[in-house]
């Protein structure tokens, strides 16, 4: 997705009509999320719920640039009324995930505890 001057722009590959160029894009963002420092809670490393990276690859006059990253997110918004993915239920399985690994307990002890 891309929301620059009150315009949004969708990725040909997410169903959209834009041609980024996602070969250069992808790569990039994941050196980066490699080198991101880990998430630690009561000294217990847990999974990422989500993480958005706000990119940019051309200059103000539309020149293309070396990637540059204006801000990584950790608990971004969603632009979920123009998503044509559904992603709340994956979200859901991983909050579960990450709530089991801070408890320390299975899926199966958390139902037997009930």
């Amino acid at each position: 997705m891309c929301a620059t001057n009150g315009s949004y722009a969708r990725p040909r590959e997410e169903g959209g009509n834009f041609d980024f160029p996602l070969d250069r894009l992808r790569p990039d963002c994941m050196e980066i999320f490699k080198k991101l420092p880990p998430i630690v809670v009561q000294g217990k490393t847990l999974p990422r719920l989500l993480t958005r990276f706000d990119i940019g690859y051309k200059d103000p006059k539309g020149n293309d640039v070396p990637t540059f990253v204006n801000e990584i997110e950790f608990v971004p918004s969603l632009y979920i009324e123009d998503h044509p993915f559904v992603v709340e239920n994956h979200m859901g399985d991983q909050m579960v995930k990450i709530t089991l690994e801070l408890l320390d307990m299975s899926l199966e002890q958390l139902k037997a505890a009930e």
